[in-house]
């Protein structure tokens, strides 16, 4: 699997498909794609400790 976040490359996984990061707080936008051109996007966001979450 090959790893993006906010379309940019992070590393890629063989065997065990699971990855720990730490980023900024925000909305961000997370890829994996397959050997055979599979795709998966997904959105999340971050919160901050101390944000409002009104305001998003």
């Amino acid at each position: 699997m090959y790893w993006r976040l906010n379309n940019k490359f992070i590393r890629t996984t063989t065997n065990y498909h699971q990855l720990a990061i730490s980023h900024s707080a925000g909305k961000h936008l997370l890829t994996i794609v397959d050997d055979n051109r599979g795709r998966q996007v997904k959105n999340f966001i971050i919160f901050d400790k101390d944000v409002n979450l009104r305001s998003y």
